[in-house]
């Protein structure tokens, strides 16, 4: 049996990022490609791949950002929880998570649970997804927040890593861990 629990829709501020960088930034580059292929020639450098490969790479990047934002999925199936966030799934058993310490918190309330260090994910405004560090540097946090506000903590139950999980409704999860 599978239980699936509704990510946080992303902010209008990500996708809007996500917009300026994909497409509004070529934009700009493609139109200043006529100034500069009317300026004279330089040796050191096609053109082609000063403006194009620029463009190239914001429009891939943009896409890829976009459908991944897409995957974003918390889900318990046989005892497992997982949590696909872009390109990252994290696959927990339940027996490995500390239900009994896990709680709804606001990450504005509650400063010392944040993000602080990027090691291996994407951080977009209001988006933070992927592998970062705590403060302490030693906390190891996974992350799928698109919402400070109503973000459920659980502990996993060896060491100092934890999950950060923004869900519509995070008490459904929580009930689900407890039982």
């Amino acid at each position: 049996m599978s239980r699936r629990y509704t990510v946080t829709a992303l902010p209008k501020r990500a996708w809007v990022t996500m917009a300026v960088l994909g497409v509004v930034l070529p934009l700009i580059l493609g139109s200043a490609l006529p100034w500069i292929l009317a300026s004279e020639a330089k040796p050191w450098a096609p053109l082609w791949v000063m403006v194009g490969g620029p463009m190239l790479v914001a429009v891939v990047s943009a896409a890829f950002m976009g459908w991944g934002m897409r995957r974003l999925e918390v889900e318990i199936v046989e005892g497992t929880l997982i949590v696909r966030a872009m390109i990252y799934t994290r696959k927990l058993p339940l027996a490995q998570l500390d239900g009994a310490h896990a709680r709804i918190i606001d990450l504005d309330q509650e400063r010392a649970w944040a993000p602080v260090l990027r090691l291996n994910g994407v951080g977009l405004p209001g988006v933070q997804i992927g592998h970062f560090r705590g403060s302490p540097f030693r906390r190891r946090l996974f992350c799928l927040l698109t919402s400070h506000q109503r973000v459920l903590l659980i502990p996993e139950l060896h060491g100092e890593s934890y999950l950060l999980l923004s869900l519509e409704q995070p008490q459904r999860l929580l009930d689900a861990l407890r039982m």
